[in-house]
Protein backbone atom coordinates (compact mmCIF):
# COMPACT_ATOMS: atom_id res chain seq x y z
CA UNK A 1 0.00 0.00 0.00
CA UNK A 2 1.36 3.59 -1.01
CA UNK A 3 1.46 5.77 1.54
CA UNK A 4 2.39 9.38 2.13
CA UNK A 5 5.04 8.85 4.30
CA UNK A 6 6.61 6.30 2.26
CA UNK A 7 6.43 8.47 -1.14
CA UNK A 8 7.51 11.57 0.25
CA UNK A 9 10.35 9.85 1.97
CA UNK A 10 11.34 8.18 -1.44
CA UNK A 11 10.75 11.10 -3.28
CA UNK A 12 12.98 13.48 -1.57
CA UNK A 13 15.61 11.23 -0.37
CA UNK A 14 14.97 10.26 3.31
CA UNK A 15 12.97 13.62 3.91
CA UNK A 16 11.45 13.71 7.15
CA UNK A 17 7.37 14.46 6.60
CA UNK A 18 6.82 14.55 10.44
CA UNK A 19 9.13 17.49 9.98
CA UNK A 20 7.65 19.19 7.00
CA UNK A 21 4.43 19.06 8.86
CA UNK A 22 5.52 20.61 11.87
CA UNK A 23 7.21 23.55 9.72
CA UNK A 24 3.64 23.86 7.53
CA UNK A 25 1.78 24.27 10.87
CA UNK A 26 3.94 27.28 12.09
CA UNK A 27 3.32 28.76 8.74
CA UNK A 28 -0.36 28.50 9.29
CA UNK A 29 0.37 29.49 13.07
CA UNK A 30 1.71 32.52 11.83
CA UNK A 31 -1.19 33.25 9.36
CA UNK A 32 1.27 33.03 6.19
CA UNK A 33 0.00 32.88 3.39
CA UNK A 34 1.27 29.81 1.14
CA UNK A 35 0.43 27.58 -0.93
CA UNK A 36 1.63 24.13 -1.37
CA UNK A 37 2.66 22.40 -4.26
CA UNK A 38 2.56 18.18 -5.14
CA UNK A 39 5.04 17.59 -7.76
CA UNK A 40 2.71 14.68 -9.10
CA UNK A 41 4.45 11.41 -11.48
CA UNK A 42 3.30 7.98 -10.87
CA UNK A 43 4.46 7.36 -8.29
CA UNK A 44 2.30 9.74 -6.21
CA UNK A 45 -0.58 9.90 -8.94
CA UNK A 46 -2.83 7.49 -6.13
CA UNK A 47 -2.27 9.70 -3.43
CA UNK A 48 -3.31 12.97 -4.10
CA UNK A 49 -6.53 13.15 -2.51
CA UNK A 50 -4.97 11.97 0.71
CA UNK A 51 -2.15 14.48 0.28
CA UNK A 52 -4.37 17.23 0.14
CA UNK A 53 -6.63 16.24 2.79
CA UNK A 54 -3.54 15.86 5.06
CA UNK A 55 -2.07 19.28 3.98
CA UNK A 56 -6.06 20.90 4.84
CA UNK A 57 -6.11 18.84 7.97
CA UNK A 58 -2.34 20.53 8.79
CA UNK A 59 -4.51 24.22 8.07
CA UNK A 60 -3.11 24.64 4.48
CA UNK A 61 -5.97 26.88 2.26
CA UNK A 62 -4.23 26.42 -0.77
CA UNK A 63 -2.66 23.53 -2.45
CA UNK A 64 -1.41 22.70 -5.93
CA UNK A 65 -0.50 20.02 -8.16
CA UNK A 66 2.38 19.85 -11.17
CA UNK A 67 3.02 17.51 -13.52
CA UNK A 68 6.88 16.32 -13.07
CA UNK A 69 8.86 18.02 -15.18
CA UNK A 70 11.93 16.59 -17.47
CA UNK A 71 14.89 16.48 -15.47
CA UNK A 72 17.91 16.92 -18.60
CA UNK A 73 20.09 15.62 -16.86
CA UNK A 74 18.56 12.69 -15.22
CA UNK A 75 15.44 12.00 -17.51
CA UNK A 76 12.93 9.59 -16.17
CA UNK A 77 10.46 9.34 -18.74
CA UNK A 78 8.83 5.73 -17.47
CA UNK A 79 7.61 7.86 -14.19
CA UNK A 80 5.78 10.76 -16.51
CA UNK A 81 2.20 11.19 -16.34
CA UNK A 82 -0.59 10.76 -19.25
CA UNK A 83 -3.61 12.55 -20.16
CA UNK A 84 -5.59 9.64 -18.45
CA UNK A 85 -3.32 9.91 -15.45
CA UNK A 86 -3.64 14.52 -15.74
CA UNK A 87 -7.63 13.56 -15.77
CA UNK A 88 -7.41 11.02 -12.60
CA UNK A 89 -5.30 14.35 -10.61
CA UNK A 90 -7.98 16.75 -12.17
CA UNK A 91 -10.72 14.40 -10.58
CA UNK A 92 -9.37 14.13 -7.45
CA UNK A 93 -8.91 17.81 -6.99
CA UNK A 94 -12.30 18.25 -7.93
CA UNK A 95 -13.20 15.85 -5.42
CA UNK A 96 -11.21 18.11 -2.68
CA UNK A 97 -12.51 21.06 -3.47
CA UNK A 98 -16.26 19.51 -3.15
CA UNK A 99 -15.37 18.16 -0.26
CA UNK A 100 -13.45 20.66 1.63
CA UNK A 101 -13.98 23.92 -0.63
CA UNK A 102 -9.96 24.49 -0.76
CA UNK A 103 -8.69 26.87 -2.92
CA UNK A 104 -7.00 24.27 -6.05
CA UNK A 105 -4.76 24.73 -8.73
CA UNK A 106 -3.41 22.48 -11.39
CA UNK A 107 -0.19 23.79 -12.92
CA UNK A 108 0.81 22.50 -16.39
CA UNK A 109 3.68 22.51 -17.93
CA UNK A 110 5.18 23.77 -21.70
CA UNK A 111 8.27 22.50 -22.10
CA UNK A 112 8.68 24.16 -25.44
CA UNK A 113 8.16 27.90 -23.57
CA UNK A 114 9.83 26.84 -20.56
CA UNK A 115 7.44 28.46 -18.43
CA UNK A 116 4.36 26.93 -16.12
CA UNK A 117 0.64 28.03 -17.62
CA UNK A 118 -2.46 27.20 -14.93
CA UNK A 119 -4.10 24.75 -16.19
CA UNK A 120 -7.59 24.72 -13.89
CA UNK A 121 -7.92 27.11 -11.18
CA UNK A 122 -10.62 25.49 -8.90
CA UNK A 123 -11.80 28.74 -6.45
Amino acid sequence: MITILGVYKEMTGNGNFRQFSKKVQKLVKKNVHFTVNMVVNKNNLTIVRETATKMIDLGVKRFAATPMALNVLYPDFKHFLNVKDVRRVIKDLVWVKKNFGCMLILWKHCPNAFSLKIFVVLV
